[in-house]
């Protein structure tokens, strides 16, 4: 005759057996099942769900409702990370704005394409003073160790090389 603790503890062997034999027949259905409800990382869904259905296994009245409770998680899953996600990507960047017209982007164009030719025809220092200053955002004195100058021999190229660009580019 088993005691009442062996009793328990047979009856816990075979609930945590039932529990292996759902997951290990129903992981794949479930992982097809979340992928079908949109989630980006099914597999993951798929193990929570059993995951889930393992703390509440000793809830559960009937032992059958088991599948549904795990298929059940899934969708839950599913559509909560689907909402974050959605929460997340929203971004203020990414608030619709209005399409330039085509007469604006070719303005636009031409005149990134003037720069680029007047940049062309800066001495290679100013032309460099220039870049590490404005596009690489560098500070003057950065500039000016990269130069291999004195802080204010840069400010001095940097001077005369936006002034020289500001008389090639305007109209």
């Amino acid at each position: 005759m088993l005691s009442p603790a062996e009793l328990l503890d047979v009856e816990a062997s075979e609930v945590e057996q039932d529990y292996r034999d759902l997951f290990t027949a129903h992981f794949v259905p479930l992982t097809r099942l979340a992928r079908l409800c949109g989630a980006d990382d099914p597999e993951d869904i798929a193990q929570e769900a059993p995951a889930r259905l393992h703390q509440r296994m000793h809830r559960l009245q009937d032992p059958a409702a088991a599948l549904a409770y795990a298929r059940r998680s899934v969708i839950n899953l599913s559509t909560s990370r689907l909402r974050r996600l959605l929460l997340e990507r929203r971004t203020p960047g990414e608030i619709p704005r209005e399409v330039p017209s085509p007469e604006t982007q070719v303005l636009t164009e031409q005149r990134r394409l003037a720069l680029h030719a007047a940049l062309q025809q800066l001495p290679a220092r100013q032309r460099h003073a220039l870049l590490l200053r404005y596009w690489l955002d560098l500070p003057v004195v950065e500039v000016a160790a990269v130069l291999d100058c004195r802080v204010g021999s840069a400010k001095s190229i940097l001077s005369r090389a936006h002034a020289a660009l500001s008389r090639a580019v305007e109209p």
